[in-house]
């Protein structure tokens, strides 16, 4: 474990995993990773990617977030060089190949700042050209009373139009309750929920999925609801702008009937693509944003995360 960083309030404790020289994922932003959030001293909400050291991985943790281009890599050849926002300029293993997640490449790593504040982490990743792509980014992590925000700056400092899309990959679960019965998400943003295109498997023992099963969950309303255990089992499901319901606000809830603890996403735009995912520790809600920007253009968008349990609730009715 490397270094942390830790912001806390008369609610809040959240440990923020601080960027390392050779960090083992080549997948997520080592910039604004939230490793924990603990509410009131005894609730916690975040979870590594896999539990099981035998499993495959792409070393994610808590509150992270990759920025996707995956098709870009299909434009070098072997040897040569393409960047992936967050991380740093990546080889080319073989001719014209989209980026693998699961594969180990070649990385020479982006430099990244921070300074640390007594309610705020600030990040910044220093940009190098590469494929005429250069963004400079900054990112600043702060809490006030019983919520967290990550805000995220992106600037198109190269001569090519940035088009690409990030991702909060939610590693969650309510006080280390794992998935199955008694959890409910609210989606209320999503629509489609009960049009068929959910993905359900079991996972073989490196954690991959095989053969389909049959549903361990149910859908009521703008809600989903578990039946059974997610023991060897997995979910996926993608939800696309055209299915994004309009609202004055989007947002998803995670609550469990064993807790008096949940955690509420706030997302302050638009979202380009809701997918979900779950496996037995874990259930990851994961709201994409579209990034388009021109060369010289620059553009922010925001998440706020809410905690509550009993005792928040009392402070808001009071």
């Amino acid at each position: 474990m490397g270094q942390q960083a830790e912001l806390k309030n008369q609610y809040l404790t959240v440990t923020v995993r601080l960027p390392e020289e050779n960090p083992k994922t080549q997948r997520f932003d080592t910039a604004a990773v939230i490793s924990q959030v603990v509410l009131n001293g005894r609730h916690t909400f975040c979870q590594p990617e896999q539990l099981l050291q035998h499993r495959v991985n792409t070393d994610g943790c808590g509150l992270c977030s990759e920025f996707l281009w995956n098709d870009l890599p299909k434009e070098v050849k072997a040897g040569e060089y393409f960047p992936k926002l967050g991380v740093g300029i990546f080889t080319q293993p073989e001719d014209n190949l989209r980026f693998d997640k699961w594969r180990k490449y070649e990385v020479s790593r982006f430099e990244k700042s921070w300074s640390v504040g007594k309610n705020e982490v600030l990040f910044e990743e220093i940009p190098r050209l590469c494929m005429g792509i250069a963004a400079h980014i900054f990112k600043r992590v702060s809490i006030y009373q019983n919520t967290l925000t990550v805000s995220t700056t992106i600037e198109n400092l190269g001569s090519r139009k940035l088009e690409l899309s990030e991702f909060q990959h939610n590693f969650v679960a309510i006080d280390d309750l794992p998935a199955g019965p008694g959890y409910c998400l609210e989606l209320p943003f999503a629509g489609g929920l009960d049009d068929g295109t959910w993905e359900f498997h079991a996972l073989d023992r490196e954690g991959v999925p095989a053969e389909v099963i049959e549903p361990p969950i149910y859908i009521k309303g703008q809600n989903m609801y578990f039946h059974e255990s997610m023991d060897q089992k997995t979910l996926h499901k993608i939800t696309l702008n055209p299915n994004i319901r309009t609202l004055p606000e989007y947002s998803w809830r995670l609550k469990h009937e064993k807790s008096t603890a949940s955690v509420e996403e706030i997302i302050h735009f638009l979202p380009e693509k809701f997918s979900l995912w779950s496996i037995e520790h874990v259930i990851s809600t994961e709201v994409h944003c579209k990034i388009s920007l021109e060369p010289g253009q620059r553009m922010n968008f925001v998440r706020t995360w809410r905690f509550e349990d009993e005792k928040t609730r009392l402070m808001e009715q009071a």
